[in-house]
């Protein structure tokens, strides 16, 4: 009788499937970790904390570290670095801006190094995690309109990248000539 390495070969099989599994799940699960936060800044986040309560009361979250999401509206610099406006948009689970009109209002944060506005252009979307310092009062986009924003210091920024898309048009139309061309992609806003 010859000695068989392994077993069976359905459950040498089965058990190289299982191990084939757990390895790409565990190769998939750190490939999807998008925002690349320190982990001593990860720890400090309070993820208990809602936008509208700072934006109520920003003196009683002072000190406290928020990761929000948001729209640029415009960089502008100084001598002590950058100060971006941001019009706040809800995060997803993973972290980034959600893709909707919802938003609760607008926020300032400062950043120490110099932020290219070329880079950092209005309409790009951003997650900043930072520490509230509180609440400036300002002009909203230069009107006379005084605006209240919370302020946060930017500890780390993710900017996210642009998405495009195609229009589409029905394939059944009655008039098949009517879109004579195909269209370039566009930049979705």
């Amino acid at each position: 009788m010859t000695p068989q390495i392994g077993g069976h070969p359905m459950k040498t099989c089965a058990a190289i499937f299982r191990l084939q599994l757990v390895l790409s799940a565990i190769f998939f699960l750190t490939g999807c970790a998008l925002l690349d936060i320190p982990p001593n800044l990860k720890a400090r986040i309070s993820k208990d904390i809602r936008f509208q309560d700072v934006l109520r009361d920003a003196e009683a979250f002072k000190g406290r570290t928020v990761m929000w999401g948001g729209q640029i509206v415009k960089v502008t610099h100084a001598k002590d670095g950058s100060y971006a406006e941001i019009l706040q948009i809800p995060l997803t689970w993973e972290g980034s801006p959600t893709y909707s009109d919802a938003s609760e209002g607008r926020y300032l944060v400062v950043f120490k190094q110099y932020l290219d506005a070329e880079v950092y252009r209005p309409r790009r979307k951003v997650t900043i995690v930072g520490e509230v310092l509180g609440r400036t009062d300002k002009p909203i986009q230069d009107d006379s309109v005084e605006y209240s924003y919370p302020l946060i210091s930017g500890e780390y920024i993710r900017l996210w990248p642009r998405t495009y898309r195609r229009r589409c048009y029905s394939t059944w139309d009655s008039n098949p000539r009517r879109y004579y061309y195909w269209e370039p992609l566009y930049e979705d806003e």
